[in-house]
Parts: C-alpha cells; structure tokens; sequence
C-alpha cells in the first residue's frame, strides 16, 4: 500500500470519527487538533505503528483494522499532548482552557479504547491488544510525574513520546498476530528509537519529521543533532538488539534504516 493512499485513508478516517462526536464546540476544537495526524511526533509514531503489523511473514491486516488502530493510537498520541499540555508546558494558561483540556482528553482516553472494540480478532488476541493498550496509557500517566533522568537503564526509556511508540508499535505487531516475542521486541524498538531521539538537540525544528523520512520514503539523512551521548547510545543498541528477533522482511529493514540514519546522525563527526 501507497504511503500517501494510506496518509490520506487515515485522515478521512479521522475526520469521520470527528464528525460523530456529540461534543461542545469548544471540547471538539479541542479534541481535533489534539489528534492531528500530521503532528510529527504523532506522524512518527502511527508510521512505525503502520510497519509494525508488516514485520511477521503473511499477516498483513486489512486495511480498515490498520485504520482502526491507528486511530486508537492517534487518540491516545492526543490525550498524551493534552495532559503534557496542562502538567508541562504551560501552554493552557486559563482555569477554562485546563478544563477543556482535561475534558477532551478524557474523551481521547476513552476513545483509544473503544476503537479496539470494532476489531475483529480472535478473543484472545482482542484481549491481548486491551492489554497492550492498557498498559500503555498506564505508563504515560506515571510518565507524567516523573522526573529527571534514571539514568542509562531500560526505565529510561519511559518518556512519554517513547511509552507512545512502543505501545504503537506492539499494537501494530500484535492484530497483525505475530508471536509474542515479536510484539515485545517492537514495544522495546519503538521506545528505544524514540528514547535516542529526545535525547539529541536539534538544529532542525522537525527531527520526528526527519526520521519519519527515513522509515517510509527510504531519505536516511539526518542531520543537525548534537552528537549523542553514553544513553543515546545505549538506546540505539537496545533498538538494534530489538530489531535482531524479527525476520526479514521489508518492514524490518525499513526500521533498520531508521536506526541506522539516527546512529549516523549522532556520532561525533557530526
């Protein structure tokens, strides 16, 4: 499947999700630009979602079960930027703008959940996948209490954009029904690529866009970090470690090339 055919499915799955809701008009604003998907960090998560169902051999999903988590993916990416938003950022400074907010992402919490429910799975993989999710947005909201850096551990991987793409990229593996070692191993892939990417400064203002880039059009230049450190470095290693359970397909490749293009860009001579 085209990227751009699936981009554009995607959106006007969105856009008919939004169109449903019997929210307030201040609540929908709210809601719809918190799960834009052209957001770069959201964009990079729901591409490393979208080739996380292509890792394992013969079990592609259908294209409306794709969407289906995507979307499920999209609205917890939503409530993460909503809550950060409030706790973090500053950026709602009104008692009515954090109402809003927390009302909003209320719903997106909600909803990541509901659009599991229209898949058709086998039981214990629907189970599975609940699981998955669960888990997930029971991490960012620790995520969002903790603070400073744990050090260079496997727990250092829990920033909240990283917590997003490994719950993606397990979700993506497990509908698709590979095994659960593939699954595991793409939680920890996903958090880990996103883990050494919070950990460069950057020159340009779209890194997440940049990386996208070089997991879906092939573009493996990354440049503009500050080269990495001692953690940035042991991130990318967990992420190849990660890579090296997965067979051979055109998925794993692409991941591997992402990989590569962010180890490039963060050495030293850079």
């Amino acid at each position: 499947m085209a990227e751009e055919r699936f981009d554009d499915a995607l959106r006007s799955h969105v856009d008919a999700w939004l169109r449903e809701r019997t929210l307030s008009p201040a609540v929908e604003r709210c809601v719809a630009d918190a799960v834009d998907p052209d957001t770069p960090t959201l964009s990079l998560s729901l591409a490393l979602t979208r080739l996380s169902a292509d890792v394992a051999p013969g079990r592609a999903l259908s294209l409306e079960t794709l969407l289906e988590v995507s979307v499920s993916v999209a609205t917890l990416g939503g409530y993460l930027r909503l809550r950060r938003d409030i706790l973090e950022s500053g950026a709602r400074t009104s008692a009515r703008e954090r109402d809003l907010a927390l009302l909003a992402s209320d719903h997106l919490h909600a909803s990541a959940h509901s659009h599991l429910a229209t898949l058709d799975l086998p039981p214990e993989r629907h189970t599975d996948a609940y699981r998955e999710l669960t888990a997930g947005s029971a991490a960012l909201s620790r995520s969002f209490f903790e603070t400073g850096d744990a050090g260079d551990g496997p727990e250092t991987a829990r920033h909240p954009t990283a917590i997003l793409a490994g719950t993606g990229c397990a979700l993506g593996c497990l509908v698709a029904g590979a095994p659960r070692d593939a699954v595991d191993a793409m939680r920890t892939y996903g958090e880990s690529l996103l883990a050494a990417l919070e950990r460069l400064e950057w020159d340009e203002p779209e890194p997440a866009r940049a990386l996208e880039r070089a997991l879906t059009d092939g573009d493996a230049s990354l440049e503009g970090p500050t080269p990495g450190g001692y953690s940035t470095t042991t991130h990318l290693e967990r992420a190849r470690h990660a890579l090296g359970v997965l067979p051979d397909t055109d998925a794993a490749l692409a991941l591997e090339r992402a990989t590569d293009a962010l180890s490039s860009a963060s050495e030293p001579h850079h």
